[in-house]
């Protein structure tokens, strides 16, 4: 799956221009890398004394690229998600603070 997902960002990045190109880049980036990172994980598994200092990086390096990108290139449309998250708080918290 994860090689599939990659190659369909990959394929995406090829045949997209502009934001969207730069979108798939920098998701194609952190995805190589976060993977790489997190590959250090397999080297306990069959008892290879190496410390999984990947995991660290996955943290500061993959959140910070993804990030980036949604900040950046607006890649979730996180203005959209923000508005709906606060109209879904005030309707929950409406709903369950009444009978309270």
């Amino acid at each position: 799956m994860t090689i599939y997902s990659s190659y369909i960002v990959a394929r995406k990045m090829t045949s997209s221009k502009g934001i969207e190109r730069n979108q798939a880049k920098y998701m194609l980036i952190g995805l190589v890398i976060g993977y790489g990172e997190g590959a250090t994980n397999y080297f306990l598994w069959f008892d290879i004394k190496i410390p999984p200092v990947g995991n660290i990086g996955i943290t500061l390096f993959y959140l910070t690229v993804f990030s980036y990108v949604i900040v950046k290139y607006r890649f979730l449309n996180i203005e959209l998600t923000v508005a709906k998250s606060g109209i879904f708080l005030v309707l929950y918290a409406f709903l369950l603070g009444t009978p309270f």
